[in-house]
């Protein structure tokens, strides 16, 4: 399996990580993987309480 098959099937599009501003490596062979956006603070905090919550609702599981 390639890099770009787990990022495919966990969600990633392609143009999402060609587009980033922080580079992700691979620590096993040192290949780039894809660049990822950076989050403000403020991102982070409301995307961690939206996990959060959906994670205690059930609503996060699949079929």
């Amino acid at each position: 399996m390639t890099h770009s098959n787990v990022t495919l099937a966990v969600g990633f599009s392609p143009t999402e990580l060609a587009e980033g501003d922080l580079e992700v490596i691979s620590p096993i062979d040192g290949e780039l993987i894809g660049r990822v956006t950076m989050q403000t603070p403020q991102e982070v905090a409301s995307m961690r309480m939206y996990r959060q919550r959906t994670c205690r609702n059930g609503t996060w599981r699949v079929g």
